[in-house]
């Protein structure tokens, strides 16, 4: 940035790469300190011109500000509730929940031999959604920004989180549930817990079988969402 003293014009702004000059000691200052100038330039990110705004002439700058806001550009350009589809890890993740949800319908026929479409709203069996929804974000996330990028640590430590606690946490509370229905169905009519209590939800939690299921589906639909978004 380039100042004059005061009653003097004020100099064209400049982001151009140059060292530090505060007027005097050089032979540039000397030159603005004869004119009654001081001047302080500072290097820049990116040139510019004499307006002081960005000079996409300059070699390589136009395609550095490209590559940084071609997605924000992107999203506002397309805009509205629906530009969310062309978010990749998002339709990945979504994909492997609705897959694995729907599954279950079947994979209760096959074990049951009976027909329960309330399996594809409730939680518990074969397989696990929520490992299936945050595997295909965490492998889309790595194919879209790669292995390397903050997002994806974030991304695989909280599917950990999550398979670790479908096994652990909600399993053992979906067992606790069972223990005490039995408990509740043998305690006497007239008893205030067995005349008030309705039957605890026992599906809660998952087997590492389905578990691993679940992320083995959440793997694939988030690799070939993941190749058809990049």
């Amino acid at each position: 940035f380039s100042f004059e003293t005061p009653g003097a014009r004020l100099a064209d702004t400049s982001f151009r790469s140059h060292p530090l000059d505060i007027g005097g000691g050089a032979s540039q200052g000397s030159s603005s300190s004869s004119q009654g100038r001081s001047s302080l330039l500072l290097p820049a990110r990116f040139p510019s011109n004499r307006r002081g705004s960005i000079d996409t002439r300059a070699p390589g700058t136009h395609q550095m500000a490209s590559n940084i806001t071609t997605e924000y550009l992107e999203g506002a350009e397309n805009g509205g509730i629906g530009s969310i589809f062309h978010n990749g890890a998002f339709v990945a993740s979504f994909l492997g929940f609705l897959f694995a949800q729907i599954a279950k319908i079947f994979t209760h026929y096959y074990v049951n031999q009976e027909w329960d479409l309330s399996r594809c709203y409730s939680s518990g069996g074969m397989p696990s959604s929520h490992t299936s929804l945050v595997m295909g974000l965490t492998t889309a996330i790595a194919m879209l920004y790669g292995m390397s990028s903050p997002v994806f640590a974030i991304s695989l430590m909280f599917s950990l989180i999550v398979m670790y606690d479908a096994t652990g946490v909600r399993l053992h509370a979906g067992k606790q549930a069972s223990v005490l229905n039995m408990i509740i169905t043998e305690l006497p009519p007239d008893h205030p817990v067995s005349s008030n209590t309705v039957a605890l939800k026992d599906s809660l939690g998952h087997t590492p079988v389905q578990v691993v299921m679940g992320a083995i589906v959440g793997v694939v639909i988030g690799y070939l969402v993941g190749l058809l978004y990049r």
